[in-house]
């Protein structure tokens, strides 16, 4: 997905509605349907924690189990792909490996997990 997909994608999770380019920069806005339509700047997901770690706790809350595992697993594949294998080739990743993810790492995780990713 290109980043821009990405964005979208991720403000559909955290409740915006018809997120859209405005103005001369192309900047990506959307309506809040709790506020009852507020428009709102998409978040820099892809590039900030303090934008991203919110939205992963709002998906992976206390009564969705299934996505929080999907979430992990998924996330510990991304990670694994540059690091070295043990002896039945299963990558060797840590909880260290997890907590110091990316912010781009952790979208792309929960795009995956929750089904919004798209090839």
């Amino acid at each position: 997905m290109i980043n821009q997909d990405q964005l979208k994608a991720l403000a559909e999770l955290d409740e915006l509605e018809n997120v859209r380019e405005s103005g001369p920069f192309k900047t990506l806005i959307g309506e809040h349907k709790p506020s009852g339509g507020t428009i709102l700047h998409v978040k820099d997901y892809l590039h900030s924690y303090d934008a991203i770690i919110p939205l992963i706790q709002k998906q992976c809350g206390d009564n969705t189990q299934s996505t929080r595992v999907k979430f992990l697993n998924t996330l510990r594949q991304l990670i694994g792909v540059n690091k070295p294998t043990n002896k039945v080739g299963t990558p060797l990743v840590s909880d260290f490996d997890l907590i110091v993810a990316t912010p781009f790492q952790l979208c792309e995780a929960l795009l995956r997990a929750t089904g919004k990713w798209k090839e």
